[in-house]
């Protein structure tokens, strides 16, 4: 056995347009971790050349799981799934390889077959074969931007690490107030903003996302096989609501909703 190491002349071949943009961020995590930026080509049929890294959604792909993925490493590497989440956990496995690496490589490290098999480049992978599937369908952490804001772009970057870790589901809870609330005017958050006028002064003045906001974190979330999965919190927990309506509040409970109350429904 031996080993396949990235060159100034690899490429990373998409072999579907859908696969294009995934296989585009995987250079540029590439070019941080090894300081080798590959080309990137999206063809069902370009011929593999040595020092190539193939991404590829297939039917009839092992293993029988839309998130599992099959990785053959040998002078290049052929990465396939039925899904495309499922290409891209096994990008992700790739760079966890590469950053374990003890030796820091460069463009000019030995070829292939020239790799001791004592030393491992940080731009060199095990030549080898691997099956990877999750043994549980929803993998998530759930993050309270209600209590506390989050800026959009920390959120990017937690999408970013729970794709590192294969997770698959960034869990937003949307609202919520100071535990216990005894009045109308305890800390309480709602973190949409809505361009209806209706609406005007419902999300919080100390930090909300946009619908242009929102559709950048789906946009990313997208990319990096995320799920987001927002939550708003009720009947209770909902003093943002109950201060902006304050009529559909349950009488001695600020922060619940009064279900009795059409309004309230």
């Amino acid at each position: 056995w031996g080993f396949f190491v990235l060159q100034p002349e690899s490429r990373i071949v998409a072999r579907s347009p859908a696969l294009t943009k995934l296989a585009q961020q995987f250079a540029k995590d590439l070019r941080l971790l090894t300081g080798l930026e590959p080309t990137v080509i999206t063809s069902a049929s370009e011929p593999v050349r040595d020092h190539d890294i193939v991404l590829a959604v297939t039917t009839g792909a092992s293993p029988n799981n839309l998130e599992g993925y099959t990785l053959k490493i040998g002078y290049s590497v052929d990465l396939r799934s039925r899904s495309y989440v499922g290409v891209v956990f096994g990008t992700r496995t790739m760079l966890q390889m590469l950053a374990q690496a003890k030796t820091l490589g460069s463009a000019s490290a030995p070829s292939s077959q020239a790799v001791s098999s004592k030393t491992l480049y940080k731009n060199s992978l095990p030549q080898g074969q691997t099956v990877d599937y999750p043994d549980y369908k929803e993998r998530g952490l759930m993050l309270d931007v209600g209590r506390m804001f989050f800026t959009k772009e920390y959120l990017k970057d937690y999408i970013r690490f729970l794709s590192y870790y294969k997770m698959n589901v960034f869990h937003l809870h949307l609202n919520d107030n100071k535990p216990n609330a005894s009045s109308l005017k305890d800390y309480a958050a709602f973190r949409l903003k809505s361009d209806n006028p209706k609406f005007k002064n419902l999300a919080a003045k100390d930090g909300s996302y946009t619908k242009a906001d929102w559709n950048e974190l789906e946009e990313v979330a997208a990319l990096y096989g995320v799920t987001i999965l927002p939550e708003i919190d009720s009947p209770a927990h909902a003093l943002a609501f109950t201060r902006f309506r304050p009529e559909i509040r349950l009488k001695h409970y600020p922060d619940q909703f009064d279900l009795s109350h059409p309004a309230a429904l």
